[in-house]
């Protein structure tokens, strides 16, 4: 059966609802520039009147179960196939997924970050699970993407979905220096580029994305839920700390109390004390900020 992309993005193309514009979201995060891949083989074939055979396959190899099942399903609903099987484990920890899709492949091929903006403007929170489940970390109270130089542009996009989802985003920062040697398993692994990261609040990602299906990954965020969350503070509340030292000259823990007893919030010492003493901005302010840049 033929395959075709959506003629619209808001589920009223009969063949693309909702649930199957979803899928292609995430898809498209996974194998734009996360482990999934796309791509063309080819072999000898005597009998083939071209003398080789083409197939164009889409392709996930990972380790989680967990995220080769929710691929799995997602591709197939977008192709409107069963699930294909799932081949291993093998030496190497991987397991390997593949579909076989002349229409979609063509497609894609055709496709870049301006083409496929609308898709996932249209559903950032599964484009983002698809690129969070690829390629990112969860540790200390963050949720980190990871990538190259040479996908800053993507990467900046990236972190604007997550702005505007109201995450708390920080900026996007180098790590590590070409040349750098790592290993997974027992594979070698030089980065040819710089790498970039940033990082999200870990409870803003479980409540405005959601789950990973990375199995330790998803196990650090419900970890994560045990651990008091965190408070956005606004700038009218940080306004009336700073005129709180400026009028009465009170200290960090008076404002508390005066704070507490004029607008019934509290808002924590440590905030209070890095707002006079290290200069910070509340999360509004800042987020502000960096929307606009």
């Amino acid at each position: 059966m033929e395959w075709k992309p959506p003629s619209s993005l808001d589920g009223f193309d009969r063949e693309w609802p909702i649930t199957r514009l979803k899928a292609l979201a995430y898809v498209i995060g996974v194998i734009l520039k996360g482990d999934g891949s796309v791509y063309t083989t080819s072999w000898l074939n005597p009998s083939s009147s071209h003398g080789r055979v083409f197939r164009k396959k889409i392709e996930l190899k990972n380790t989680s179960l967990g995220f080769l099942t929710s691929f799995n399903q997602r591709c197939a609903l977008v192709l409107a196939r069963i699930p294909v099987r799932v081949h291993g484990p093998y030496a190497d920890g991987h397991s390997i997924l593949q579909y076989q899709s002349k229409d979609f492949v063509e497609w894609w091929q055709k496709q870049d970050l301006a083409s496929l903006r609308p898709i996932i403007e249209e559903y950032p929170t599964d484009y983002l699970k698809g690129r969070y489940d690829s390629d990112c970390s969860v540790h200390g109270g963050e949720v980190t993407l990871c990538g190259v130089e040479s996908q800053r542009e993507l990467m900046e996009f990236e972190r604007s979905l997550c702005l505007k989802l109201g995450l708390r985003t920080g900026p996007l920062r180098p790590y590590g220096h070409p040349g750098e040697i790592n290993f997974v398993g027992n594979k070698r692994i030089v980065s040819r580029e710089q790498k970039l990261r940033f990082s999200v609040n870990i409870h803003d990602f479980i409540r405005r994305v959601g789950r990973l299906t990375v199995e330790w990954r998803n196990q650090k965020l419900e970890d994560a839920e045990q651990v008091r969350n965190w408070t956005p503070w606004t700038a009218e509340i940080r306004a009336q700390v700073l005129s709180l030292r400026k009028e009465k000259n009170l200290g960090s823990k008076q404002i508390v109390s005066e704070i507490k007893s004029q607008s019934g919030v509290r808002v924590p010492y440590s905030t209070v004390y890095s707002w006079l003493r290290k200069g910070t901005v509340s999360w509004v302010e800042y987020s502000r900020f960096h929307k606009g840049n």
